[in-house]
């Protein structure tokens, strides 16, 4: 990406613009020849890489090609790259194709290069970012690449993570995970090493894939919003590392409190921010009215919030905790934040108070490490939309009690007793029939 380096090897070239090269993922490769740590690509299903896309003089592809060690450590390949300025270019990209080619980890000097690079060319800061994080956060064994995933009408509303059999261990199966980000880019420190406690966990409930072709081996694929909460998505996997941990508390079992297998409602993971000072009650959270409408609800329904915090990881699982909160979507307009004042509330986050996080398991302070911006998991409560709903439905079922009554008293000439037994045996049937028709159709993936 150095102007500097490719005016030695293209006497005659010009820079087109900054390109992104989908499905490709950066890998770091000792050269057979030099010995030294190089950047380079290869493929990789649902990642993306940034560069700068050249046009040179064709005679300069024999310098070039000695550079990237081609064909014994890349291979020159031709593919298609979009330009961030729009529209797509027909290009030249060497790929480490070669299994024997060994994967290292860069100098810290020639990653901060890089870095500076991409900061001068102007590539898109979510990308300078992850090159920020790859100064401290090197491949290692148990990690996982966070890849989005393909078939999301598998998830049926739940925020799903498919990994491959050979990464998985049996107990995964079925069963709701905490997905592990370590070290962040957005909360590095200036000398970029990162803390253990400065990691996020979003909630997802576990699917094992048999075949490679569904989902590649050493990849993690993660639900949109699960991936939104941990601060990549869309075109923005680039390359993170994940862990998959195993959840206690209100999660374990598999399977999310009340979750009837008639109404499957849809759970969303969210980014926990503060309320506003204008919502300065207890007892509720804020969201956005679009994904109130998401969930299902009604401003006032009741939702319940999960979260795992970084203090709770004991014996290779981490703690979920849980509460019960009414949904509003806030007073205010605007809210003034540690970045400045912001629209609020915003989609993809939930707000809630001082006292709410710390029941969460977050530190008492307004903001803490591990807290602005943590991943939590959000449903609808089922058990408080099935007896509100039940309230009303059986004051109509037991309006009919008398016409039922009169009924049975007639086709079956029965006695008062059995009859009023059986009438109230109905009207209970008639009003849960009725509750769950009604969630059903109102919650239902």
């Amino acid at each position: 990406m150095r102007r500097k380096q490719i005016r030695k090897l293209a006497w005659s070239n010009k820079v087109i613009g900054i390109a992104r090269l989908r499905d490709y993922m950066l890998v770091f490769t000792r050269s057979p020849e030099s010995g030294r740590v190089m950047a380079g690509v290869k493929k990789a299903k649902g990642l993306s890489v940034y560069g700068v896309l050249y046009d040179i003089d064709r005679h300069a592809w024999a310098r070039i090609d000695k550079k990237e060690g081609a064909p014994k450590a890349r291979v020159r390949r031709p593919a298609k790259v979009e330009l961030v300025s729009g529209g797509e270019v027909q290009c030249e990209v060497y790929v480490v194709e070669n299994s024997q080619v060994e994967e290292a980890s860069p100098d810290r000097s020639y990653m901060e290069s890089i870095c500076r690079a991409a900061q001068d060319l102007h590539l898109p800061p979510r990308y300078g970012d992850f090159l920020s994080y790859l100064k401290s956060a090197h491949r290692e064994d148990g990690r996982l690449l966070l890849v989005p995933t393909e078939d999301r009408n598998k998830s049926k509303g739940m925020p799903l993570v498919r990994l491959y059999r050979s990464d998985a261990k049996e107990r995964h199966i079925g069963r709701f995970c905490a997905v592990q980000m370590v070290g962040h880019a957005a909360r590095n420190s200036g000398d970029g090493n990162v803390d253990e406690k400065e990691s996020w966990y979003a909630l997802g409930k576990v699917e094992i894939a048999k075949e490679k072709a569904d989902v590649a081996a050493g990849t993690c694929q993660a639900d949109q919003s699960l991936r939104n909460a941990l601060g990549v998505s869309g075109h923005q996997c680039f390359g993170h590392q994940v862990s998959v941990v195993r959840v206690s508390g209100r999660l374990s079992g598999g399977r999310l409190p009340s979750r009837s297998p008639l109404i499957q409602p849809r759970a969303l993971v969210l980014r926990l921010q503060a309320e506003s000072r204008h919502d300065a009650e207890k007892n509720y959270c804020v969201l956005h009215p679009e994904l109130i409408k998401t969930l299902g609800l009604t401003e006032g329904d009741y939702a319940r919030v999960y979260a795992v915090t970084p203090g709770d990881k004991k014996g290779g699982r981490v703690k979920s905790k849980a509460i019960t909160l009414r949904v509003f979507d806030g007073i205010g307009t605007s809210i003034e934040p540690l970045t400045g004042t912001v629209e609020y509330p915003r989609p993809g986050e939930i707000y809630l108070d001082a006292d709410a996080r710390q029941a969460l398991g977050f530190q008492k302070e307004a903001f803490g490490v591990g807290e602005l911006g943590a991943p939590i998991l959000v449903r609808p409560s089922l058990w408080h939309a099935f007896s509100s709903r039940s309230l009303i439905n059986g004051i109509t079922a037991f309006v009919g009690i008398d016409a039922i009554s009169f009924l049975l008293d007639h086709l079956l000439t029965l006695h008062g007793r059995t009859v009023a037994i059986l009438s109230v045996v109905v009207a209970l049937l008639i009003t849960g029939l009725l509750s769950l028709i009604d969630l059903r159709g109102r919650l239902r993936y």
